[in-house]
C-alpha cells in the first residue's frame, strides 16, 4: 500500500536482501521481505531508511534504482548502542 509517488520511505525492516543477514547458530540468513523488495523496485524512491536488523548496520546504494538504502540501527547484536547516527544529503 505504498503510494506510487514515494520518493523517501521509512520501514521498521529492510527489503529482502538489503542490508537483512542476521548471524545465527546454524549460519546466517536473509531475514528481509520479498514484499517489500517488489515494491522497493517499482518506486522513484531516494532513500529507503530501516532498522530492526542490527547486523545490517550502514548504507549500500543500487545503481539500478538510484536508491540509497540505510539501516539505521544503533544497536549491534548483541544490543549495545554503539553505532553512529548516519547523515547524508537528499
Amino acid at each position: 500500500m505504498i503510494p506510487k509517488i514515494t520518493d523517501d520511505l521509512i520501514t521498521l525492516g529492510p527489503p529482502a536482501g538489503l542490508r537483512d543477514t542476521v548471524v545465527g547458530l546454524k549460519g546466517d540468513a536473509q531475514v528481509g521481505c520479498m514484499d517489500l523488495l517488489n515494491r522497493v523496485y517499482q518506486l522513484p524512491l531516494k532513500v529507503q531508511i530501516f532498522g530492526h536488523i542490527h547486523e545490517g548496520y550502514g548504507v549500500e546504494f543500487r545503481s539500478e534504482l538510484g536508491t540509497r538504502f540505510v539501516n539505521a540501527c544503533p544497536c549491534n547484536r548483541w544490543n549495545e548502542p554503539v553505532n553512529s547516527p548516519i547523515a547524508f544529503d537528499l
